[in-house]
């Protein structure tokens, strides 16, 4: 009994350690706060790089990208659920159709790139960022075929999600993420 219990609170002790508890949910979906922290540090490294590269001042609000990140993460669980429903088991093989371009012209030049632009690597990337895009992408494709508008589609879905929050410096407005 106290083995299992020694067992349990190390586990516990590991997943919150590696951050993975919900930072939100989403209709239900978890997002983790692992998931979060990477694309956060991810989006920190790229805009410090871009200021550099422009020589542009512009001071960089954390919670401002804090909130871009989880509005973004809102809205890739969105379309990743309206996918899922609409084309089931096919969503995988649609998204990967999407990602072969990718893979096919990837060199190392471009994981250089995507190391030090976004300090990732290529398969953290594709997941963070190229998987998204290719859902956005097909989902974009299903809703035109429809004869509807992602952004129309959006401030729908956004309207109709469930949204819940799990932190002090932000809420969910009903629209989106914003700063409390």
């Amino acid at each position: 009994m106290l083995a299992a219990a020694l067992i349990a609170i190390l586990a516990a002790v590991y997943l919150i350690a590696g951050g993975y508890y919900p930072i939100l949910t989403v209709n239900g979906t978890m997002v983790s706060e692992h998931k979060f922290q990477k694309n956060y540090a991810a989006a920190l490294r790229y805009a410090k790089n871009a200021q550099k590269t422009y020589e542009h001042d512009a001071s960089l609000s954390i919670l401002d990208i804090e909130s871009q990140i989880l509005n973004s993460l809102v809205e890739a669980a969105l379309i990743e659920q309206a996918l899922r429903k609409e084309v089931g088991g096919d969503m995988e093989m649609l998204v990967d159709n999407k990602l072969q371009k990718f893979r096919a012209e990837e060199n190392q030049n471009f994981a250089k790139a995507v190391e030090t632009l976004y300090g990732l690597s290529v398969e953290e990337f594709e997941a963070e960022v190229m998987r998204p895009q290719a859902e956005k992408d097909v989902w974009e494709g299903r809703l035109f075929l429809q004869g509807e508008k992602m952004d129309i589609w959006f401030v729908q879905a956004k309207a109709a999600a469930s949204v819940n929050i799990f932190s002090n410096k932000f809420e969910w407005n009903g629209k989106e993420i914003v700063k409390k």
